[in-house]
């Protein structure tokens, strides 16, 4: 696994630097260790390592197997990340989230399907009011990463570790890119669907997974009834609303003040 995602990711169109001649993995139990999970982490001399579980409880070998591999491509994105970013740096803090978005993303690429990334979505499917940019949402920001790499041509995720480095946040890279100013409003329409046009959405396996995105509000409507509402979303969140017509209602105006700030 770690082998292949060096070739991945090192070839075209990825083309990622891996200045480090060597990369140490630990593994072992890391209950019986003061991490208590898989890290990627770096020595004061900035060499990074990565510790990495060998007693996985899954009830399968299969299970266990496919956990394992999770681990080792989660683990070694950030690894790659290291290498264009400093995780510990205090410029790095507003990357740190597209950081797990990108090795999440990285799990979907090179182990579809695998069951064990799939809890990093339950947040994000009963919670999109809850920004990607804070823990542990930001897991969930895999689905946006994938969602990017849907609209934009392929690597361009990596394109946004390349050259984002004089950016202060990922955001502003993603849109000096991508020229879509709209981009995260067209994600979060996109999100609420399984599939569009008769095809299935890169959110389908999450969204059928946990059955939908969770809603803010719901709300029936009466024939002559005007409903006055003001959401408070933090930036890089979602909020969706359902309004369910009495059966009088032929008509529906809807009126929306207010910009996106934040991102």
């Amino acid at each position: 696994t770690l082998d292949e995602m060096y070739a991945r990711f090192t070839s075209p169109p990825h083309s990622r630097p891996f200045p480090f001649e060597v990369v140490e993995v630990y593994v072992l139990d890391i209950n019986e260790t003061h991490h208590l999970a898989p890290i990627m982490a770096a020595t004061k001399d900035d060499r990074p390592y990565m510790v990495l579980p060998c007693r996985i409880p899954e009830a399968t070998r299969t299970a266990q197997a496919l956990y394992a591999k999770a681990c080792a491509i989660h683990e070694s994105s950030h690894v790659f990340c290291h290498a264009q970013r400093h995780y510990a740096k205090l410029e790095s803090v507003p990357w740190r989230w597209f950081n797990e978005a990108t090795a999440v993303w990285s799990e979907l690429l090179l182990s579809p399907g695998n069951p064990a990334t799939m809890p990093y979505f339950l947040g994000w499917c009963d919670q999109p009011g809850s920004s990607l940019a804070a823990e542990p949402f930001s897991y969930g920001a895999g689905l946006f990463a994938r969602y990017l790499e849907s609209e934009f041509k392929e690597a361009f995720v990596s394109r946004v570790w390349l050259e984002g480095i004089s950016d202060r946040t990922p955001m502003q890279t993603i849109l000096r890119l991508g020229k879509q100013p709209d981009i995260f409003h067209r994600y979060a329409v996109g999100s609420y669907f399984a599939s569009a046009l008769g095809q299935r959405t890169v959110f389908a396996e999450a969204l059928e997974c946990f059955g939908g995105r969770g809603l803010a509000a719901s709300t029936e409507i009466r024939s002559g009834q005007a409903i006055s509402m003001s959401p408070t979303l933090a930036p890089l969140s979602v909020g969706y609303y359902r309004f369910q017509l009495e059966s009088d209602v032929r008509e529906l105006r809807v009126d929306v003040a207010g910009s996106q700030k934040g991102i």
